[in-house]
């Protein structure tokens, strides 16, 4: 089965290529240093830097527009918009926590549950049945390298599949 073929049933392909949820909005501010800083509810959140020092940074939180000072160590570069939804987290240019769980988070909104982190596959489980695995998808994965088509569990037993036979 090609790729085209598949990404015209929609009832697939939705849940296993990356397109952006419906209403995401990225607000990248240009000419500024976008960062993530932890917010009160153990998550992260979007902030521009105004000042950095050794210690300290002074943010501008994007959602509220308050400034908020932190510890330097926990103000984390933010990738702009061309990186998000990657297959791959270890693709991203600003590897950090906050980035990591952007990344996941943005997928899991677009119903994409699996991202792989370098060697490993990521799921984040739906808890509702997608209809990502019938003999169509598997046979879709079939054959195919892992870095050639969407992060699946079918992709990573191919993989292991094609790595035992190779060793043999």
């Amino acid at each position: 089965m090609d790729l085209k073929k598949l990404s015209q049933r929609d009832e697939f392909w939705e849940y296993i290529k990356f397109t952006y949820p419906p209403g995401y909005d990225f607000k990248w501010v240009e000419g500024k240093e976008n960062v993530w800083v932890p917010s009160e509810n153990g998550s992260y959140e979007h902030a521009t830097v105004k000042r950095r020092d050794p210690r300290n940074c002074t943010v501008e939180i994007q959602e509220s527009g308050l400034d908020k000072v932190v510890p330097a160590v926990d103000c984390m570069n933010m990738n702009n918009k061309t990186f998000d939804g990657r297959d791959d987290c270890s693709d991203l240019p600003f590897l950090s926590v906050a980035s990591v769980m952007h990344n996941l988070r943005i997928r899991y909104q677009s119903h994409v549950i699996y991202t792989y982190s370098g060697l490993f596959l990521v799921a984040i489980n739906p808890y509702q049945r997608f209809p990502i695995y019938t003999d169509d998808v598997c046979n879709f994965y079939n054959g195919k390298r892992k870095d050639k088509v969407p992060p699946h569990v079918f992709a990573s037993a191919e993989y292991a599949y094609r790595a035992l036979r190779l060793n043999n």
